[in-house]
């Protein structure tokens, strides 16, 4: 699977990454993110472009 990722911000204990998504690999990347999601580590927004999508990723906890 191929993810691009990079630290956006970084604030207090918080941090944001951005995760670049193409089309190819975006299932499995998205089932990692989801399941992320359901540990309530992760807050996500994502948007759509035509050939890939933005995961805008906060790490709110690392425990």
């Amino acid at each position: 699977m191929r993810v691009t990722a990079k630290v956006t911000t970084i604030r207090g204990s918080a941090f944001l990454i951005e995760v670049d998504l193409v089309p190819s690999h975006e299932t499995d990347a998205a089932r990692v993110l989801q399941a992320m999601l359901r540990e309530g580590v992760w807050h996500a927004e994502r948007t759509f472009y035509p050939y890939h999508s933005i995961y805008k990723v906060e790490v709110v906890s690392l425990a």
